[in-house]
């Protein structure tokens, strides 16, 4: 952990993974961050992930 992290300026894509259990483990980051293709299981996964 450093402290030197600069604040985020510009909304890009964050480097956390966002990984649906009910998909084998896919990478369903883009989806929830476009909101495309959100199921019930994948906004209960997003949901408990947001939490962190």
């Amino acid at each position: 952990h450093t402290a030197q992290q600069p604040p985020p300026t510009k909304r890009v894509k964050k480097t956390i993974r966002i990984r649906d259990p009910n998909q084998d483990g896919k990478d369903i980051t883009e989806e929830i961050m476009s909101g495309v293709g959100i199921s019930q299981n994948t906004s209960q996964a997003s949901l408990s992930l947001s939490t962190l």
